[in-house]
Formats: structure tokens, C-alpha cells, sequence
């Protein structure tokens, strides 16, 4: 969504089948209208060396964003989800040794996300259209009339919120840009046929960590799957730490957290206001001391 906070590292993009997985480009917006005419039609023109009818306008496809594998060599907050319940039972049945049942829930979790017969892998949608109710939203943004923003259109004259939407907000992906395959209707395959040969992508990452023994590849492997199922629900801090798997994974895959990353940081600090009140049966507050040793290590 276009207002979200969350920025996927390399890891994250490159755990995905970019083919045969629709979570992938369910997930990403790789294609924005143009919805701010910044030159006149003539100095556009001018400048480019083209015709007029060459010109984009509002609406017209302005950005698009290419997802690459760095093999590729042919260019340059949810409370609950069914999802999320596949995920837990197969943990659960990789922790009691049962590996080819965990293998058999995943399966049923990645059948969803296959490419169905006959879908049109270049359609993109998302919660932007929360935006307006005639895009599908409840009810219209308080913003949706505003004009405080920079988006013109080719006479100059700026466009509220609700026109800069419509132009920007295109229901299309890169997917056979990104993906360099024909195109296709087919329905695609996620199935794993053994616990013992995971998806390339999943090897890769295995590989990088180190990783050896049927267990620990088939929890980290399941570690991969939850964040192809749940990127960007906020719940990554707990996945990894309840496994103890936070430090090397942000080491590995978090570039921009690997001089901070620490020991301490498999646990949060407990709120200085929540120890100040605490007190004692008496009603005497805790010393500092007191308060120290309840505190977890580090903070």
C-alpha cells in the first residue's frame, strides 16, 4: 500500500518463485499512472524529440519497477489469518519430527498461491482502494478533495487527491517484464515433493546461513515461507526471536542492521514507567537496584 512504512531488504524479494508465486506480485506494486503533469505539452516535445500524440497525460503508465534475480542476466498488521494457522501447525509437526506431514501442510498453504488457470498474471490490486468508495473503499478519504499536493494536469492546473489517485493508482504489474517468460494463462506449480530438496530459493538462503540437519533447514525453510505468506505484518521481531535465529538472519540479510544487531536484542526492554510503578507489598516503591535486576540484559 502506498502509505505503508515498511522497506523489504534483498532477502525478501529474492525468497520468492517471482514465476510460480502470485504472493510475490500480490505483495509489490511495480506500476504507478502518472498523476502530476510537470511540463507543458509542447516543451515535453521539444525537449524529447518526439510527436504529440507521444506525450503521456494523466493516467498513462509513468513509473514502473523491474524485480530482478541476481542471477538474471537477460536485462538490467493482521491479528489472525488462517494463513498464519498453516504455518504454526507445520512448525509444529517439523518440532515432533513429522517432516513429510509439515511438508504436506505447506503444500496447501502454497497451493493457494499459485497462479490459477486462466488468471492474468499482470493484474495488481491493493488496499490503496480503500481510498475512495467508488474504488472499492467504505467510504472516501477525509484527504480526497484536498489539493495541498504538486499534481497538475497538462494545462497546469492542480488536481485534488481523488484525480491524482485515479491517475496514479493502474492495476497492473511488471511480471512479464520482471520475469522475461512468455506470456501465459497456465496454472503455475508451488508443490514440494520432498522435505529433503526445498525450492532453489530456499537452498540459497540455507546455504548462506549454514544450515544442516533435517530440522533446522525444514524450520528455517518454514521461517522463508512465513515471509513470502505475512511480509509486512509486523511480526517478524517475534518469528525470529522465539527461534533464536534474529542475529544471524539480520546479519546476513539486513545489511543496514548488522553493526547494531546484539544479543540483547532477543528481548525488548521492559517500559521504564511499568518498573516505577511497581511496589512492594507494603507500598513501598522498588529501589533502583530492584528495578535493574527486573530489567532485561543489556537495557
Amino acid at each position: 500500500m502506498d502509505f505503508q512504512h515498511c522497506h523489504p531488504t534483498e532477502y525478501a524479494y529474492s525468497i520468492f518463485d517471482n514465476v510460480n508465486d502470485s504472493r510475490m506480485w500480490k505483495t509489490f506494486k511495480t506500476v504507478y499512472g502518472l498523476n502530476n503533469i510537470a511540463s507543458r505539452k509542447d516543451a515535453v516535445v521539444t525537449a524529447n524529440g518526439v510527436t504529440v500524440d507521444q506525450v503521456p497525460t494523466l493516467g498513462d503508465q509513468g513509473i514502473i519497477f523491474i524485480l530482478n534475480k541476481k542471477s538474471d542476466a537477460h536485462r538490467d498488521v493482521i491479528m489472525a489469518r488462517t494463513g498464519e494457522t498453516y504455518l504454526i501447525k507445520a512448525e509444529a509437526q517439523v518440532r515432533l519430527g513429522n517432516f513429510p506431514d509439515a511438508i504436506s501442510t505447506i503444500n496447501q498453504l502454497r497451493s493457494r498461491a499459485e497462479w490459477k488457470d486462466g488468471e492474468n498474471r499482470e493484474y495488481y490490486t491493493d488496499g490503496s482502494m480503500a481510498f475512495l468508495k467508488s474504488a472499492g473503499g467504505d467510504t472516501d478519504n477525509s484527504t480526497a478533495l484536498s489539493t495541498l499536493g504538486k499534481c497538475k494536469d497538462a494545462n497546469g492546473t492542480k488536481i485534488n487527491n481523488t484525480e491524482a489517485f485515479k491517475a496514479s493508482f493502474l492495476q497492473k504489474n511488471t511480471y512479464y517484464l520482471s520475469t522475461g517468460i512468455e506470456r501465459t494463462t497456465v496454472a503455475s506449480s508451488l508443490q514440494i515433493a520432498s522435505y529433503s530438496a526445498l525450492p532453489d530459493e530456499d537452498e540459497a538462503i540455507l546455504s548462506a546461513m549454514g544450515v544442516s540437519g533435517d530440522k533446522a533447514r525444514l524450520i528455517n525453510f518454514i521461517l522463508n515461507e512465513r515471509t513470502r505468506e505475512c511480509l509486512g505484518e509486523w511480526n517478524r521481531w517475534e518469528e525470529l526471536s522465539r527461534t533464536k535465529t534474529l542475529i544471524q538472519r539480520a546479519k546476513l540479510f539486513n545489511p543496514e542492521a548488522t553493526t547494531n544487531i546484539a544479543d540483547k536484542h532477543l528481548l525488548r526492554p521492559i517500559p521504564q514507567t511499568f518498573l516505577d510503578q511497581l511496589q512492594h507489598e507494603d507500598g513501598t516503591n522498588l529501589s533502583d537496584e530492584e528495578k535493574a535486576a527486573m530489567q532485561n540484559p543489556g537495557y
